[in-house]
């Protein structure tokens, strides 16, 4: 979808460079980073490659989030096992506090 509104977007625009439209599409493709994360082409340039890490970095970051609401009245000073980043979670203080 967002490929399909990039390229509309692109179209209104008039002697929009080639090159450019190549990239950007490419970006949007590849911005999961690998064909196992369900990306159909891997990054294969440096905005691309930024734009996956990125990615990774905004999921990680929900899941620990997320992570933090679920064990937000566990009690001590650590959650329970995230299975998506293998491991226990030292809770912040604000989440601490309230255990």
């Amino acid at each position: 979808m967002a490929l399909e509104a990039v390229q509309a977007k692109i179209h209104e625009i008039p002697g929009f460079p080639a090159p450019l439209k190549d990239e950007l599409e490419h970006i949007i493709l590849s911005h999961h980073g690998k064909l196992e994360f369900g990306s159909p082409k891997e990054p294969m340039f440096a905005e691309a490659l930024m734009v996956s890490f990125l990615d990774e970095m905004d999921a990680k970051l929900e899941a620990v989030r997320q992570q933090y609401a679920v064990d937000r009245d566990r009690p001590g000073d650590w959650t329970g096992r995230n299975p998506a980043l293998k491991r226990e979670l030292l809770k912040p203080p604000n989440v601490r506090d309230k255990g």
